[in-house]
C-alpha cells in the first residue's frame, strides 16, 4: 500500500507540476510551478535552446507587483472542467472548452446530426444573443457538445429526433447518478467555505449537474419539436424569445474565476 501511495504521489505530482521542455521532454521548474493559470496570462515560459534556463516572458505590460499568470494548456488549446480538476485541482466558471462527455449513439444514428437552425429557434433570440455575447458561457458548452450538422445537408437530418431522444436518456440517465440534491449541494457548499479545495470539488459537482441538465433541457424540446410536425422554426424562435428556461440561464459574474484551491494561491 505504501509504494502504490507513493507511486499516485509521484504521477500526481508529475502531471501537475512538470513542465513540457521539448519533445518528450518534462521537467520541475522551482518558482514558475506557483503561477497561477488564467485563460488570459500575461506570461509565457520558454526554454533556452541548450536547456540551461527557462526564461518568463511578459506577454502584456505587467503592472509592479501584480500576479504573473501563465497558460497551463499551451494557450491555443483548451481544456474541459473534468480534466482541469483531474490535473490541477480547479475548475473554471464559465468554462467554453467544458462539453458534455455523451458516449456513441447506436451505429444506425453515427452519422445523423442535429440542426443548430432547430436549436436556436427553440432557445429563443434572447437565450440565443446572450450566449453570442458571453452572457452565458455554459450554454455555449452545451450546445458545442452536441453532434450538429451542416444545415444543407438533409440527409444527415434523417433521424434526428432519434438521436435526441437518445443523447437525452443519456443526460436523465447521468442526473439520476448525482447522489445528492441541489439544495444539499449548497449547503455543503457552505458549511465547506473555509476548505477551498473541498468547496471546489462541490462547485464542480453542481457545474456537471447543471451541464446534464441544461443538455436535457434542449433536447427534450428537440424531441417535442419532431414529433410535432416541423412548426416554422422562425416563429418558434420568436415565441420563445423571452423564454430562457430551456437554458436555464445561470447569473455569473463578469470576469472566469477558478473554483478551487489546489493551485497556489
Amino acid at each position: 500500500k505504501t509504494k502504490a501511495r507513493l507511486l499516485q504521489w509521484a504521477y500526481a505530482c508529475v502531471r501537475s507540476r512538470a513542465f513540457v521542455l521539448g519533445a518528450d521532454t518534462f521537467g520541475y521548474v522551482p518558482f514558475l510551478d506557483m503561477a497561477n493559470h488564467s485563460e488570459q496570462p500575461n506570461a509565457a515560459y520558454m526554454p533556452r535552446a541548450d536547456g540551461s534556463h527557462i526564461d518568463v516572458i511578459a506577454q502584456t505590460d505587467v503592472a509592479e507587483d501584480a500576479e504573473m499568470l501563465i497558460s497551463y494548456t499551451g494557450g491555443d488549446q483548451a481544456y474541459t472542467n473534468r480534466r482541469l480538476l483531474v490535473q490541477y485541482g480547479f475548475s473554471l466558471e464559465g468554462n467554453l472548452a467544458d462539453r458534455i462527455p455523451f458516449s456513441a449513439p447506436p451505429a444506425h444514428l453515427q452519422s445523423v446530426g442535429l440542426s443548430l437552425q432547430t436549436i436556436q429557434g427553440l432557445l429563443g433570440d434572447v437565450a440565443y444573443l446572450g450566449m453570442m455575447m458571453r452572457k452565458d458561457d455554459q450554454l455555449y458548452a452545451v450546445i458545442k457538445s452536441l453532434p450538429l450538422r451542416d444545415e444543407e445537408d438533409t440527409a444527415k437530418g434523417e433521424g434526428d429526433g432519434e438521436l435526441a431522444s437518445a443523447l437525452l436518456a443519456q443526460c436523465l440517465q447521468e442526473v439520476d447518478k448525482f447522489p445528492t440534491s441541489e439544495a444539499e449541494d449548497l449547503q455543503a457548499l457552505e458549511m465547506a467555505a473555509d476548505t477551498p479545495p473541498l468547496a471546489g470539488a462541490i462547485k464542480y459537482r453542481m457545474s456537471e449537474k447543471s451541464l446534464w441538465r441544461r443538455g436535457a433541457a434542449i433536447l427534450q424540446q428537440y424531441v417535442e419539436f419532431t414529433e410535432v410536425g416541423q412548426p416554422d422554426v422562425t416563429k418558434v424562435g420568436q415565441e420563445n424569445s423571452t423564454n430562457t428556461s430551456v437554458g436555464f440561464v445561470d447569473q455569473k459574474p463578469e470576469s472566469t474565476k477558478k473554483m478551487g484551491g489546489f493551485v497556489d494561491q
